[in-house]
């Protein structure tokens, strides 16, 4: 189901200023249950001389739900690079959920597809988040909030008005949900036009990565320069090198000891192999 950024639910539409509330409320969830009383989110783009407030404080920013909502207003989907194709045939869409397993890069890749657009994003649940390999795979922090841990008395609260706030919602695997919970959460990303992506989830689109080779380092020595992961979803697979500058599809020309660079494309950090 494909749907706007004021989405419908029982006849009302939302507006942008309740979406933006609707994420603060998912916040002040979580940060009870973790036992934190006041604290700043993850700072926004302040395009307008404003600045993203802590969400406890009750003082949300709404220039930043403006830009969110007019981009959506606008797109009806992400572009997926071509070489993703094979195993995203259906792309990535508002309202899907999309399951991601094995390394956490792919989680990250796909979250980037939609933040490099200029989508909002909100990571549940992922404690141990490497904040420098989202960034070169296309995550923009500054659209970008992260709960590290969200309690089970507040989780089903905080889960879902995360969906109905955020563009892209990522929930780790440290939150335990059973079938129909997450069946539930994901019909509500399809009315509310959020992208799901679940670590651990088993939907009807799913990817796994795995770590298959390490640049730069040899017998134990070295310096990492880049990870090569196998991305698979079903029967169908492609490798990518992930390196600090962002990512590209490995070619059957491409040398094994090539460094990577990073260039722009379409909203997303890509790599290009140069000599090392």
């Amino acid at each position: 189901m494909r749907t706007s950024a004021a989405c419908a639910l029982g006849g009302r539409v939302l507006s942008a200023a309740e979406r933006l509330e609707a994420a603060r409320r998912a916040l002040v969830l979580a940060e009870s249950a973790a036992g934190v009383s006041s604290v700043a989110v993850l700072p926004g783009r302040a395009s307008h001389g404003e600045a993203v407030l802590g969400a406890a404080t009750g003082r949300a920013w709404s220039g930043a739900a403006s830009d969110a909502a007019h981009w959506r207003e606008a797109s009806g989907g992400w572009a997926v690079p071509e070489c993703l194709a094979e195993i995203l045939p259906r792309g990535l869409e508002p309202g899907m959920s999309v399951g991601f397993s094995g390394s956490v890069l792919m989680g990250l890749l796909l979250a980037g597809i939609a933040s490099g657009s200029g989508a909002w994003s909100v990571f549940l649940g992922m404690p141990g988040m490497g904040w420098d390999a989202a960034g070169s795979l296309g995550v923009d922090a500054s659209r970008t909030v992260c709960v590290p841990k969200v309690g089970d008395a507040a989780r089903t609260q905080a889960l879902t008005a995360a969906v109905d706030g955020f563009d892209v919602v990522v929930v780790g695997s440290s939150i335990r949900l059973d079938a129909r919970e997450r069946r539930l959460l994901s019909k509500r990303a399809a009315v509310r036009g959020s992208l799901l992506l679940g670590e651990g989830w088993d939907c009807r689109d799913r990817v796994r990565g795995e770590v298959v080779a390490v640049e730069g380092v040899d017998r134990g020595v070295g310096h990492v320069r880049a990870l090569l992961v196998e991305a698979t979803s079903g029967r169908r697979r492609v490798r990518l090198r992930i390196g600090a500058c962002g990512w590209a599809p490995v070619q059957a020309s491409d040398g094994e000891k090539n460094e990577a660079a990073g260039r722009a494309q379409g909203g997303l950090s890509l790599v290009e192999a140069i000599p090392s």
